[in-house]
């Protein structure tokens, strides 16, 4: 008798499908947790390349945090100045450069960038422009065959 009433009808089929909902709710829930992937966030970000001397293109000995790299290197250029009847009045010489251009697996928010070689001459190198996702390292002159380290140093303590 109660089965044949319209409200019992009403509230059971409605108790019945908050119940299904749910238990589908958990297990999306539960299945959602398991396929996601979070990435890890990066202590830090370490390209080490070894340069030898020449022309050769360096090749990196340990990297963490890079998902890819490349170098250019510019030759020495001469650029002449030159006066209205053609002769020569300056000469300005570019030396050859290094172009390091760094593009990091997983956005890191650092302090800064650190530069370290293992020479006895000193390495004319700057860091020309940084965000949260990549690095440009200009050296200035010719490289000689050495390490050369690219590592950030993150906002809470030197890694």
């Amino acid at each position: 008798m109660l089965v044949s009433q319209l409200w019992f009808q009403l509230l059971a089929v409605g108790v019945t499908g908050a119940a299904v909902g749910a238990w589908l709710h958990w297990g999306v829930t539960k299945l959602d947790r398991k396929t996601r992937t979070v990435a890890p966030v990066p202590k830090r970000t370490l390209l080490r390349l070894q340069f030898y001397g020449d022309l050769r293109f360096p090749t990196a000995l340990e990297e963490e945090n890079v998902y890819s790299w490349f170098a250019y290197r510019r030759e020495q250029m001469k650029v002449k100045m030159q006066d209205k009847n053609g002769k020569t009045i300056e000469t300005l010489v570019l030396s050859p450069s290094w172009y390091i251009f760094l593009v990091l697996e997983v956005e890191h928010d650092y302090r800064s960038v650190d530069l370290t070689y293992r020479s006895s001459e000193a390495v004319q190198s700057q860091v020309r422009q940084t965000t949260r996702r990549s690095i440009v390292v200009v050296i200035e002159q010719d490289m000689p065959a050495e390490q050369f380290e690219i590592r950030t140093v993150s906002a809470n303590r030197i890694e």
